[in-house]
């Protein structure tokens, strides 16, 4: 993914318990700016964020780096 001209918000969500990852993501997307991308910072591949992210309007994008580590961008559609 080509993120040029918008500034990367940084959530390390990694060593979160559940469901704190899931609601830290959601309380960061509604201060995301329209020029920025979260990018989370995960242990495993979340899911159920990915149906919630569709309903409320906003893309991802998921790169796997290894079996316990996960990047996920999320940005405003």
């Amino acid at each position: 993914m080509d993120f040029k001209n918008k500034t990367i918000v940084v959530l390390d969500v990694s060593q979160l318990p559940p469901p704190e990852p899931f609601l830290k993501i959601m309380d960061t997307l509604i201060k995301l700016k329209d020029n920025e991308v979260l990018k989370v910072l995960h242990r495993r591949e979340p899911f159920p964020l990915y149906e919630e992210l569709k309903k409320i309007g906003f893309n991802y994008y998921t790169k796997k780096i290894n079996d316990q580590k996960f990047e996920i961008y999320i940005y405003k559609k």
